[in-house]
């Protein structure tokens, strides 16, 4: 008789304790869709009830229905556009017009993020110091930061990490993690060796070299002009002396033989000699100032 006692209330208390254990949970992401079947058809003047942890969000009452939700006849309610305030156990029960329990369900929802994939970015500072950050910057709700050196699990959680000693051989990487999959990086070899060399005055180097380069560009084009122009004196010189000849030359060919004439022309050419050697004079000392 005892011994039946004792089993009595060994069952009771495993009934007890499966009661107090929520459901399994069923997992979504945010955004998602889903459906709670329930398969008990609507009655004439039944009620019906659908509670997100002790919340009414759908009741229908002889016909009579407040709050709504997307129920169908069968009294399965479906989730559109999951979000994480709709995670939570819901419960639905079900009477006829008599208010006997029809059917009763239970279902537990949990909602998770979307998992980003992560990218290891290295930043070098002018001085060599390397700073790790795990891409996206901003991940969202419920996602967790893990940081590995040589699979080695870090303490710091923030999103951006300083290494204090670095070796040739040490390997880093960052993890994301929603609780229900996790994503990595690849591992990088954290390196800022030679980045000083690509710096001139803090700066970088090429493009200082571009800055220097662009603005002594004008002074380069002044100093061109001034010398062409310069130079084109010397040449007009050359052409006027011998424009004169050639003028001198075809005179003498078609005057007459009288030699008043010639002594004339001879008087003329001599004349327009003197005045070509004392352009030629000036415009040689005018290129030797402009020079």
């Amino acid at each position: 008789m005892k011994f039946q006692i004792a089993l009595g209330f060994l069952y009771l208390y495993i009934l007890g304790l499966n009661a107090s254990q929520e459901p399994k949970c069923v997992n979504k992401y945010v955004g998602e869709c889903y459906t709670m079947t329930l398969n008990s058809p609507q009655q004439d003047g039944d009620t019906l009830v659908w509670k997100c942890s002790d919340k009414i969000i759908y009741k229908r009452r002889k016909g009579k229905i407040e709050p709504t939700a997307d129920v169908d006849m069968q009294g399965s309610l479906t989730l559109t556009d999951i979000s994480k305030s709709m995670a939570c156990t819901y419960k639905a029960e079900h009477h006829n017009k008599d208010g006997r329990l029809i059917k009763e369900h239970y279902r537990r929802l949990c909602v998770f993020s979307r998992t980003p994939d992560p990218k290891l970015e290295v930043e070098c500072s002018p001085s060599g110091v390397a700073t790790l950050q795990c891409e996206p910057k901003s991940s969202p709700e419920g996602i967790t930061l893990t940081w590995f050196h040589n699979d080695i699990e870090m303490k710091n959680k923030s999103n951006r990490l300083k290494p204090q000693k670095r070796r040739s051989r040490d390997l880093y990487k960052c993890t994301l993690s929603n609780g229900l999959d996790t994503k990595e990086s690849k591992e990088e070899t954290v390196s800022c060796e030679g980045y000083n060399s690509y710096l001139l005055f803090g700066y970088n180097k090429w493009v200082m070299i571009g800055i220097i380069a662009g603005g002594g560009f004008p002074l380069l084009v002044l100093i061109v002009s001034l010398i062409t122009i310069c130079c084109k004196n010397p040449r007009r010189r050359k052409r006027r002396l011998r424009d004169h000849e050639e003028l001198s030359l075809y005179y003498l060919r078609n005057i007459s033989r009288d030699p008043q004439q010639l002594q004339q022309a001879a008087r003329e050419n001599q004349g327009h000699i003197q005045t070509s050697e004392m352009d030629s004079v000036e415009s040689y000392y005018s290129s030797e100032i402009c020079l």
